[in-house]
């Protein structure tokens, strides 16, 4: 910007030019000093009063409850369907 403001001759424009440096500097010092320059905070992040979450313990005890009678009935079924006929025993004396 300095060498466009040394190249010209008119003293308006680089009255001008001056301008524009100030207005830069300005926001410049302006967004170093402030925090939330562009954005403000509208509701501030705080931390959880009380947990908010699914409770393991109830899901543990819930899955492994289905998952015994899912077993139970697995069981069951396949003996439902592997009827066999009963076999004779010999037994030798």
């Amino acid at each position: 910007m300095q060498s466009k403001i040394d190249e010209t001759s008119i003293a308006e424009l680089r009255t001008v030019f001056y301008q524009m440096v100030e207005e830069q500097i300005k926001k410049r010092m302006i967004a170093e000093v402030q925090d939330e320059y562009v954005f403000k905070t509208i509701d501030p992040a705080v931390v959880a009063e009380e947990k908010a979450g699914p409770k393991r313990a109830l899901i543990c005890v819930l899955a492994t409850l289905l998952g015994g009678m899912l077993g139970v009935a697995i069981v069951l079924v396949r003996f439902a369907f592997n009827k066999k006929e009963p076999t004779e025993l010999t037994t030798t004396v």
